[in-house]
């Protein structure tokens, strides 16, 4: 069969936004096909060009797939961890608003998704979703001992507020300090992730104790209470009175 290869070098490069470089693609290919069949041959596009564009393509159809892939694994890894649902339930919820919440003030700066920032949500779904489980933790432990609502969420604020708010707001701007490079993925990049770290932070320090006592608010209404669950894990002890004992395995 007889082969020839054409070089196109279009007006356009994969620097442009990644819509109107889809958009652009498409279009050629549409020509392309089009007059393909009008002479009867078999007629294709390759190169870097179309190579991002497929890439494109690839993450923004695949991200909210995997993004609720990653939410039902944190889901069940949480609900086998704290042995309970509701509140892994509400850590969920907490990350999903974070996340919305950053996504959205993000959009007034950043006009298009780029191939970096199409995952986005799932970064900042595994990186969120840590400051729930201190929130949780600490609150179950309160309760396990006795403590009140109040007091018990009072006490975990106390404990556990001060390092949420410094780790989220130290890795936010560690994020945001992407912004001042020259590459427009990279700045694009460092708004979303340092953004959505802190807004999924706020989440958790605002609305997660919120829901907590609302969901006991309710148990009370339908004259329940809140069960006790054992959310220790006493193995880690003995893995440290092991080491302590055999140091010469550390080295």
């Amino acid at each position: 069969k007889d082969m020839i290869l054409i070089l196109i070098e279009p007006t356009f490069n994969m620097m442009i936004e990644p819509e109107e470089l889809q958009k652009s693609v498409n279009g050629i290919e549409k020509i392309i096909k089009n007059a393909s069949l009008q002479y009867g041959v078999t007629a294709g596009l390759t190169g870097s060009i179309v190579l991002g564009r497929d890439e494109y393509e690839a993450f923004t159809s695949d991200s909210w797939t995997v993004s609720i892939l990653a939410l039902i694994g944190i889901f069940i890894l949480f609900v086998i961890s704290f042995r309970m649902w509701v509140s892994p339930l509400l850590a969920i919820i907490t990350v999903i608003m974070g996340v919305t919440w950053a996504m959205g003030f993000s959009s007034f700066l950043v006009e298009y998704l780029s191939m970096m920032t199409a995952m986005m949500s799932v970064i900042l779904i595994g990186l969120g979703i840590d400051f729930s489980v201190h929130i949780i933790s600490g609150y179950t432990e309160n309760r396990n001992q006795g403590l009140n609502v109040q007091a018990s969420m009072q006490e975990t604020l106390l404990r556990f507020g001060p390092g949420i708010m410094t780790g989220g707001i130290t890795s936010g701007i560690a994020f945001l300090t992407l912004m001042i490079s020259e590459t427009e993925g990279m700045q694009e990049m460092g708004i979303m992730a340092g953004m959505g770290i802190i807004f999924t932070m706020l989440a958790t320090i605002i609305i997660l104790p919120t829901m907590l006592v609302i969901r006991e608010r309710i148990l009370k209404n339908f004259n329940q209470s809140l069960q006790v669950k054992d959310v220790s894990y006493p193995f880690l002890g003995e893995i440290a009175v092991f080491i302590a004992r055999y140091r010469w395995i550390m080295g």
